[in-house]
């Protein structure tokens, strides 16, 4: 099954999920986001400890200002960073089953890459959801054994918040799993529709 730009005949919504107009799963996920973020920054910690042998021998001395300040540099360049690495690597995998550019936006309090335009079968949604976290996650891990400490700690940040902040992508994959393999999706940006066939 494809990608489709028109909804084939017998297929109904079953299904959907609007991030604006419910401030309740919105605030939920942030929530459950925080919690995923000590859980994979622990997880990563402990996977540097043991990959990165810059990061095993740790650091000595004391930081100069200089020092300070680069590192509050590196924490605020990793936030936007984070962000559009994930976005690109959604927008990847849409064009990897669409052959089209996908669309890009900021809404609140989250960013979002779409195809609005295409109905994508559930199986290939549901692996442009993880791509960021797998993909992200499976460089940096790689990574690690070869890096500094500055640039493993740098590494250990990004693949945490880029993990905290696939829990909408994890929410949106759990959905879809109580869906069948035959239903499609169209994803607008700030939530998803679901059909299957009746």
């Amino acid at each position: 099954m494809r990608a489709v730009t028109t909804l084939p005949s017998g297929y109904r919504s079953s299904h959907t999920i609007t991030l604006s107009h419910n401030p309740g799963l919105l605030i939920g996920l942030n929530l459950a986001g925080a919690v995923l973020f000590v859980a994979f920054g622990l997880l990563f910690l402990f996977l540097a400890a043991h990959l990165s042998p810059a990061f095993a021998r740790g650091g000595s001395g004391t930081l100069s200002g200089w020092g300070l300040l680069l590192i509050f540099g590196v924490l605020i360049g990793s936030v936007p960073f984070t962000l559009i690495a994930h976005e690109l690597t959604h927008g990847l995998f849409f064009w990897i089953f669409t052959r089209k550019r996908p669309t890009y936006g900021f809404k609140g309090f989250y960013a979002y890459a779409a195809a609005p335009d295409f109905y994508i079968p559930r199986n290939q949604f549901i692996l442009i959801g993880l791509a960021p976290f797998v993909v992200i996650s499976l460089i940096g891990i790689a990574l690690l054994p070869f890096t500094a400490l500055g640039v493993a700690l740098t590494i250990v940040l990004i693949l945490t918040m880029n993990a905290a902040g696939a829990v909408g992508d994890f929410y949106a994959v759990g959905v879809l799993l109580t869906q069948t393999p035959s239903t499609l999706i169209r994803d607008f940006g700030d939530g998803m529709a679901c059909y299957r066939p009746e």
